[in-house]
């Protein structure tokens, strides 16, 4: 199993999301909002056996996880989902979206996948991600057509010139390049802090 110096990172936030989902009993003026977090570690299935291997893999375990957290899908969509084609990739990113598309209002969804960079090894696996990739970017492009509120986090342990100009100048994406190290005196100045933020804008997803 291979891991990333982001993996912590993704998995910590992903946990910390999905604990906050339960409904506060405090009153409130605003509506409940139901939070849900589907994440894929892209390092961590890499091996040909691994059913969640791939692109298809990526999607695959995205859908599951949002039937797991989201019991609420009309009985028809579930139908739909039983006679698609989860073998290719087009259909498998069609159904995702149709999915999040009927999600209701009081749900905010975040999709955090981890490590993609990890693809980018191979020219066949690479392509496919880019169209993952591509599907995400466009349900969050969408954000203000769709019923619920979707937040699409991308990581990778290494610089990705590939990835990131998929995201380059879209409105909806914001790119961070995080340090490599950071001084033991001092951590993170206003000064530093803004450079860093300055130079993801221009560089890449660290």
């Amino acid at each position: 199993m291979a891991q990333s110096p982001t993996s912590f990172l993704c998995a910590k936030l992903a946990s910390a999301i999905q604990s906050s989902s339960e409904v506060s009993k405090e009153p409130s003026l605003h509506p409940p909002v139901e939070t849900i977090a589907i994440s894929f570690c892209c390092a961590e299935h890499l091996d040909r056996k691994d059913p969640h291997q791939g692109a298809q893999g990526i999607i695959r375990s995205l859908i599951a996880q949002l039937l797991v957290y989201y019991n609420k899908f009309d009985s028809r969509l579930i139908k739909q989902l039983l006679k698609s084609d989860l073998d290719h990739l087009k259909p498998l990113c069609a159904t995702l979206k149709i999915m999040i598309n009927e999600l209701p209002e009081e749900v905010a969804l975040t999709c955090i996948i981890n490590a993609i960079t990890i693809h980018e090894d191979s020219k066949a696996r690479c392509k496919k991600v880019d169209s993952v990739l591509d599907t995400l970017i466009e349900i969050a492009e969408s954000d203000d057509e769709l019923k619920c509120a979707f937040k699409l986090l991308v990581t990778s342990p290494r610089v990705s010139r590939r990835y990131s100009a998929r995201t380059g100048g879209k409105a909806c994406a914001t790119v961070l390049m995080m340090p490599e190290k950071v001084a033991s005196q001092g951590a993170f100045t206003k000064t530093k802090w803004g450079d860093n933020m300055q130079a993801g804008q221009n560089g890449y997803t660290g």
